[in-house]
């Protein structure tokens, strides 16, 4: 089976339009069985997964939270943040007719992150069973998906030139008060969108590993 996927960077977009949009190509993608990523920073923005509770993983009094929206998602996890700085990628791709069971996708985006930032020069790991990529500083890389009717969405967030001290308003994956790293303190300077660019090079070749065959990658940059 070829593994294909087209990959758009949306740049600044607010986080109920993304989502918006992933219900959209989610039907897509169903339908095509050809898989799209997203790319976009977010303004700040607490989101809360499905085992996440306001009273428990919002830490800021209510004066700081009116600051910064707080929205409910359908995503796995807790609480994360996202804001400008940071990107966050959204793969929708059809696991079930791929034959990819959630498992294998996690791992799959583990690696495919973990090689870009090795191209870098950044150095991440597992923290035990702790979701997400860590560097010798802190927590670099977010995860959290859904698979809802054979389409993954949601995805993954890396910290590359976003304000850390936003994180202070949650307990980030339950953990208040977690060491952070970012793309920046690494001496990485490379826009989110050059990044992104090179996440989904790094996934065609895991795609292409996976199938022996070579995925058709197809970018295009629009604006919502």
């Amino acid at each position: 089976m070829k593994l294909t996927f087209t990959s758009r960077f949306l740049g600044f977009t607010p986080y109920s339009q993304a989502e918006e949009l992933q219900l959209k190509t989610a039907s897509e993608v169903r339908t095509t069985g050809r898989g799209t990523v997203l790319g976009v920073e977010h303004p700040a923005v607490i989101t809360l997964g499905v085992r996440g509770r306001r009273e428990l993983d919002v830490v800021t009094s209510s004066e700081e939270q009116s600051e910064i929206e707080i929205v409910s998602c359908r995503r796995g996890g807790q609480a994360t943040l996202h804001s400008p700085g940071q990107l966050v990628i959204y793969p929708l791709l059809p696991v079930r007719q791929w034959g990819m069971g959630s498992r294998e996708l996690i791992e799959l985006l583990e690696r495919v992150t973990s090689d870009l930032l090795a191209t870098e020069g950044v150095v991440v790991k597992k923290f035990g069973d702790e979701p997400g990529l860590y560097s010798e500083r802190g927590k670099l890389v977010f995860f959290g998906l859904r698979i809802d009717r054979g389409v993954s969405s949601h995805g993954l967030a890396i910290n590359v030139a976003n304000d850390l001290q936003l994180f202070r308003h949650i307990r980030s994956c339950g953990v208040a008060r977690q060491n952070l790293d970012s793309l920046l303190f690494q001496g990485v300077t490379k826009s989110s969108e050059t990044l992104f660019a090179s996440w989904c090079t790094h996934l065609a070749e895991a795609l292409r590993e996976r199938s022996q065959l070579r995925p058709e990658v197809d970018r295009s940059s629009v604006s919502l």
